[in-house]
């Protein structure tokens, strides 16, 4: 597709670098970043606050007592567009982290075992076929049970009639169950049971420490200022969701995601933060994205759309593969937690490039060619070797999505037909893969695509000046005043430069 094309000097415009004249768009989306800006010390001081507030509740409970609690999420990456944003807080715990650490190390011990997944694919298949034909037989067992009784109750033919169907039905598929059974029974290996015992007892465990979210909730209950509790155990990430009020004149209550460990979300917030302190361009593309999605009900994973977090990546992806740094920043010595490598350090480019119009377009229509090809690849954040390499893969930073181990075909298929992005710690070839794109359904999905195709034509439409476009679209109201401020940080930044 067009989205895979080299970078060419009409891209190239999209940088515009410290000094250039500062269009009515690049002025307007400066505008937006000074109002995110002028947030940030008032809501840094408030998170802080909050997160000694709930470190200081949990540390008084038993289970807790050895707890620290850290910011992530747009609190700590600074791509935070509003003081409405949802607060995210990470409790990391010895005790925690060594339950996580044994149920890592099965899942680690069963991948060893079957690194494309198709053992528990196998092992899967037999254990559904064994569990369908023990429902058919209890079936049989109570619809012959259901024609005794209801024969000597003395109910009409006619009802009798319809269980005595449902038996000879159920008769009938039984032994093409059975067959099946015994097929797979046959192509069973002693690896593929190891395999399903490992990942039985690393799902038990993790079913178990997700339970952890329950004493949580009980000790933030029973402190003052926090209400309207809702633990979801069942989620890749368990959380307890509540809300805190300060009591405090200009704040309103807070909504607070408080999950247990999570250190590599931490470590992705810091990635963020570092692109955006070293790429202007990168963060005020992020807020007006974000502004985008967040006005267009775009943004909420929960509801099968992208999370705020998915859209950033997209942001840097987008970036990296139109040059905004020489390289990304995971060239760097290892370091492991909870068995994910989440190593990087800084590439700077000098002079960094300023936000302009041309970067947020070329953006939405990269996403928009993108997400309407139904044969795009993964998008990636970090780069991948690609000399001397035949394995479907496209440049450096776009990989085949067959890349993903899928649990089965129909989740294969489920992602061949949607927008894919892979977490720059979280990689396809690490311990915990991660797409979050995932989260994307198919309702989610054709709305995302007509909101890229609507944006794409906004954004061309000149008939409106570039403010009024940047304005509609990240759906603000960017008087004269924001802009002048915004056209006088730049002249600053300019002669600064």
């Amino acid at each position: 597709g067009s989205f895979l094309e080299e970078l060419d000097d009409d891209a190239a415009a999209a940088w515009a670098p410290i000094g250039a004249p500062a269009s009515d768009g690049a002025a307007a989306i400066l505008a937006l970043v000074a109002r995110a800006d002028a947030l940030r010390p008032r809501l840094e001081r408030r998170d802080e606050d909050i997160r000694a507030r709930v470190q200081s509740v949990l540390q008084k409970a038993v289970s807790f007592r050895r707890c620290a609690v850290g910011v992530f999420g747009s609190a700590a990456s600074g791509l935070r567009t509003s003081d409405t944003a949802d607060l995210d807080l990470c409790v990391l715990d010895p005790a925690i982290e060594k339950k996580a650490s044994a149920y890592r190390a099965l899942l680690s011990e069963a991948r060893e075992l079957d690194a494309d997944g198709e053992l528990f694919e196998r092992g899967t298949r037999l254990k559904k076929a064994r569990r369908a034909l023990d429902v058919a037989m209890r079936e049989k067992e109570r619809e012959a049970q259901m024609v005794v009784e209801m024969t000597a109750a003395g109910n009409t033919i006619e009802k009798v009639q319809k269980h005595e169907d449902k038996w000879r039905s159920v008769c009938e598929e039984i032994p093409k169950l059975e067959e099946v059974v015994r097929e797979l029974e046959e192509a069973n290996t002693s690896i593929i049971d190891r395999v399903m015992e490992l990942r039985e007892q690393a799902d038990d465990k993790k079913f178990k420490n997700a339970g952890c979210v329950y004493p949580m909730k009980s000790a933030l209950e029973r402190a003052r200022g926090f209400g309207d509790f809702k633990v979801v155990r069942h989620a890749r990430v368990p959380l307890v969701k509540c809300v805190y009020n300060p009591n405090e004149r200009g704040f309103s209550e807070i909504a607070l995601d408080i999950v247990p460990g999570n250190a590599v979300a931490h470590a992705n917030s810091r990635l963020l933060k570092a692109y955006g302190d070293k790429a202007p361009a990168f963060r005020a593309l992020v807020l007006v994205v974000k502004s985008w999605a967040k006005s267009r009900g775009l943004n909420d994973a929960s509801e099968g759309y992208l999370s705020s977090y998915a859209h950033a990546l997209t942001c840097l992806h987008f970036c990296l593969v139109k040059g905004l740094w020489p390289r990304d920043f995971h060239d760097a010595p290892v370091n492991m937690v909870e068995d994910i490598d989440v190593s990087w350090q800084e590439v700077g480019w000098s002079p960094p490039k300023q936000p302009s119009f041309e970067l947020v377009r070329s953006y939405f229509e990269y996403m928009n060619s993108v997400i309407h090809d139904d044969g795009a690849y993964c998008l990636c954040c970090r780069a991948r070797p690609t000399a001397s390499r035949n394995d479907g893969d496209r440049g450096a930073y776009l990989i085949s999505k067959d890349r993903w181990t899928f649990k089965n075909e129909d989740s294969r298929r489920q992602c061949l037909g949607r927008l894919s992005v892979e977490d720059p710690f979280r990689t396809f070839d690490s311990r915990g893969p991660h797409d979050p794109a995932a989260t994307l359904e198919r309702g989610g999905l054709e709305k995302l695509k007509a909101g890229y195709t609507a944006a794409v034509a906004l954004l061309g439409d000149d008939s409106k000046d570039e403010r009024q476009r940047v304005a509609e679209l990240a759906a603000v109201d960017l008087d004269e005043r924001s802009m002048w401020a915004a056209r006088k940080e730049a002249n600053i930044a300019a002669m600064a430069a």
